[in-house]
């Protein structure tokens, strides 16, 4: 208020007027109360509630105010009750005194994990490996896990070894499965498989084999004497005798022979320089007589696996090495056991066709094709080569130059180079591919044996760099299931700057393989052969 200052100089009358002051809001109480088994706190955006300790306060009414509830360790908010409800934060407007209830739940603590120990049993080795827990043992062989966990073990054997079974709380080959409630134990016997071996019967320096006709005729050229003439044998392999010559002299490179006997030949002409001129002979008696019958420069065949016989029509699958780039490859037909040819259909986007096979049981043709990138692929085709179908691309899995047909699937060595490694495959009808056995290079040939078991050859090609380190051998390796493979047998490269090559591509009546090489040791001109026995155990 301010002063009324006067100057009185005659009679003054002065009145003061006096209004009623606003009373103060009234002020309401809010109440919290804490019930349940379960502790926590109780907390307000104004007026300082934090119970805890302050559990209430007055507030002017109107007042908007917002308190959050917060369980403590072990506890668990249940909801509010009185002046709000629900679990969330709860919000009121003061307008006369309130009580609000929270309820804390007591949470149980956790039981006590349970362990989970595995071990490995048996001569073999391998890897027990779960879906929880972090069991690789390998390395680690025990978890901590929650009662009531559901847990799921695979055995996964080494190469050269088996999975035989599990014992304690699993039994038999499958996934263990087990449910966590209380400590378990779990073994997983592994056995280590016996390696295959073979048996060398006979080796020959002299002579090159180039085919096995079904009635046991093996066909080979002289390594003294003209490549222009074919010698036979018909005692597994063991002497030779000449049966022919190719009329102009042309020289004999790769063979096949048909179910009937009739030889067809990729043959040099007199001359010319290897791979720049290629003709294809034809003889219906043996090999004692010859006929060209179709010109192929400037492709040519690869190996004995180029030709195919299926329902009586021949198939010749064209290779060539005239550029890295794709080229178009002609799959040739015969219908009067390659007397004459017609090509049946040209494919596009490959370098070239490593080979051509016949899959009998499910009557396919496959073709597989090389070589780089984006080239290598394997097709099939159930209806005689008329339409084709791509199953596998990518040169880490399907650049292939020989395979077998299985129960299991397609078994096949991979033809790569550094860094890509080389490895034996199945290809499954389902579509996957499992690589079963690392190899020390690049698989040009495999094959089944007839009494059971496998043999697959491997090639020392000429680059500066292969691994491992110094690697300078061609092998071969065996198996006895085709799942598990071993060396069975090592050849040393000769000359540096060439092809070092081990290939089985047939079986005499003897049972014995034979083993084609070239620049390695034991031979020392041209290519040699050996025969071998395999052992299985």
């Amino acid at each position: 208020m301010s002063p009324c200052d006067l100057t009185v100089a005659s009679d003054l009358t002065v009145h003061a007027e006096f209004a009623k002051a606003p009373m103060p809001p009234e002020s309401v109480l809010l109440s919290v109360i804490k019930t349940g088994s379960g502790t926590g706190r109780v907390v307000s955006n104004t007026a300082g509630i934090d119970c805890g300790a302050t559990c209430s306060a007055s507030l002017a009414s109107g007042t908007v105010v917002t308190i959050s509830a917060q369980p403590n360790a072990q506890s668990s908010f249940a909801g509010w009750s009185g002046a709000c409800s629900g679990t969330g934060q709860c919000t009121l407007t003061m307008s006369s005194a309130a009580t609000v209830g929270a309820e804390f739940r007591a949470v149980p603590p956790p039981p006590p994990p349970v362990e989970l120990s595995v071990s490995k049993t048996g001569s073999g080795s391998g890897r027990i490996v779960s879906n929880v827990g972090g069991i690789d043992c390998g390395s680690t062989c025990g978890a901590s896990l929650t009662p009531g966990t559901a847990v799921s073990l695979s055995a996964v054997a080494d190469t050269q070894s088996r999975f035989i079974g599990w014992s304690g709380a699993c039994s038999g080959t499958g996934s263990c499965t087990v449910t966590m409630n209380t400590a378990t134990a779990i073994s997983a016997e592994f056995s280590a498989n016996a390696a295959v071996s073979i048996r060398i019967t006979h080796v020959d320096t002299k002579h090159e084999l180039l085919a096995v006709a079904p009635n046991g005729t093996a066909y080979a050229t002289s390594n003294v004497d003209s490549t222009s003439k074919i010698f036979a044998s018909q005692d597994n392999a063991r002497t030779w005798k000449l049966v022919g010559q190719h009329p102009a002299g042309s020289s004999f490179i790769r063979m096949t022979a048909l179910a009937d006997g009739v030889l067809l030949a990729d043959v040099h002409p007199k001359g010319s320089a290897y791979g720049t001129q290629t003709v294809l002979a034809q003889s219906s008696d043996g090999g004692a007589t010859w006929t060209d019958v179709l010109t192929l420069t400037p492709y040519r065949t690869l190996s004995p696996h180029s030709f195919t016989e299926a329902k009586g029509i021949v198939y010749l699958a064209e290779y060539q090495d005239f550029t890295l780039a794709d080229a178009p490859i002609n799959l040739w037909t015969s219908n009067d056991r390659g007397a004459t040819w017609q090509i049946l259909q040209t494919f596009t986007g490959h370098r070239h066709a490593h080979s051509v096979r016949f899959d009998p049981a499910a009557g396919a043709l496959w073709i597989f094709f090389g070589d780089w990138e984006k080239q290598p692929a394997l097709v099939r085709s159930v209806d005689g080569g008329a339409t084709w179908t791509t199953m596998l691309t990518e040169e880490r899995q399907a650049r292939v130059v020989d395979a077998v047909f299985t129960p299991s699937g397609l078994l096949y060595g991979l033809d790569v180079n550094p860094p890509l490694p080389a490895a034996i495959l199945r290809l499954a009808s389902n579509g996957i591919v499992t690589r079963l056995h690392e190899l020390p290079g690049p698989s040009y040939s495999i094959h089944e044996m007839k009494g059971g078991g496998y043999l697959a050859g491997t090639t020392r090609e000429p680059l500066d760099v292969y691994p491992p380190p110094g690697e300078e051998n061609a092998y071969i390796f065996g198996s006895a299931d085709g799942s598990t493979w071993n060396e069975v047998a090592r050849y040393p490269r000769l000359d540096p700057n060439e092809y070092a090559t081990a290939d089985v591509y047939w079986e005499l009546p003897s049972g014995e393989a034979v083993i084609h090489l070239f620049n390695v040791d034991p031979m020392t001109n041209g290519a040699a052969y050996q025969l071998a026995v395999l052992s299985r155990p």
